[in-house]
């Protein structure tokens, strides 16, 4: 008599009939699914991005992450968390940032020029000085208010693969769970 190895499954049709009686379910409520598995990695950005942005946070860029469903061809359907801040992604990837119109990029150094564009200050208000060989625009008093740069470089901090890292296990448990109950 020969080795022989097999495997048995008892209650396959009845396994069948259940996946076929709950895909009508499934679909509908896959949708809701995927969208609180995105808010779910819509915390956890949100959550990244304030552990690792530390220079005078403001908030902006962790509330601009909003988690969305998105209708694909046919019965396709994903969810995602999208930022519409033009800043987000070279915080995250990193580059050079260069003026779009001018010769230079102006940045603030104290609170009173963060609060307003070198454009909004009174005319006359702001004067070109040159110290230490750098670039300035001062106040009538001399003060310096904004440094001149061609171009600044910013680190990346990668705060979406830490945060996908840090959220995944989280939504492939709660996907998961949600069809294990849905195919019972």
């Amino acid at each position: 008599m020969a080795d022989t190895t097999g495997i048995t499954v008892r209650g396959a049709k009845e396994v069948a009939a259940k996946l076929q009686k709950a895909s009508g379910t499934i679909q509908h409520d896959m949708i809701k699914w995927l969208l609180q598995a995105a808010l779910h990695v819509e915390g956890t950005i949100r959550e990244v991005i304030f552990r690792t942005l530390t220079k005078s946070p403001t908030g902006n860029l962790a509330r601009s992450f909003k988690a969305r469903v998105l209708r694909g061809s046919g019965s396709d359907v994903s969810a995602g968390v999208f930022s519409n801040l033009i800043y987000a992604k070279i915080h995250d990837e990193g580059g050079t940032i260069t003026p779009r119109t001018g010769k230079n990029l102006a940045i603030p150094l104290n609170q009173a020029a963060k609060r307003r564009w070198p454009r909004e200050w009174s005319k006359g208000t702001l004067r070109f000085a040159k110290m230490r060989g750098k670039k300035f625009l001062v106040d009538q008093n001399g003060k310096p208010q904004y440094l001149l740069k061609q171009s600044v470089s910013i680190r990346g901090r990668h705060y979406l693969k830490i945060s996908m890292r840090e959220a995944m296990p989280g939504v492939r448990k709660f996907l998961g769970e949600k069809v294990r109950l849905a195919i019972k």
